[in-house]
């Protein structure tokens, strides 16, 4: 089986030894995505990450040709579930009625020092 291997232009590069997506069989695995800017910087303000952060996702989709419907399973790392019911509002805006399977979970700390981190699982259609 082949695998591929992705580092999307137009979001942040990887901040550590991993690559934005792999590719195996007609699934795509993605790995966490913060809410850090192209170039890197990591936006203070809650808000302005959570924003971000679904805008790495969609550019990260639309690089790799996948729609959001396709995605199957997200897992959502955040701070401080205070902030639950604006990444539901941004979560829901954003899939649309095609939501994915979820978890969410409240961690101790991120990478950067980030707020939020989703990771996904897409599936190719046949």
């Amino acid at each position: 089986m082949l695998v591929k291997r992705y580092v999307v232009d137009g979001i942040f590069k990887p901040t550590g030894p991993y690559v934005h997506a792999v590719e195996s069989g007609n699934l795509v695995f993605v790995s966490g995505l913060l809410g850090a800017k192209p170039d890197g910087t990591l936006p203070e303000d809650p808000d302005l990450q959570l924003s971000q952060m679904f805008a790495n996702v969609d550019e990260l989709l639309k690089a790799l040709g996948i729609a959001k419907d396709a995605v199957v399973k997200t897992t959502v790392f955040m701070k401080d579930m205070s902030y639950a019911a604006k990444l539901n509002e941004r979560y829901a805006a954003f899939f649309g009625s095609d939501l994915p399977a979820r978890s969410m979970i409240q961690v101790a700390g991120l990478p950067m020092n980030a707020f939020f981190e989703m990771e996904l699982v897409a599936q190719r259609s046949e």
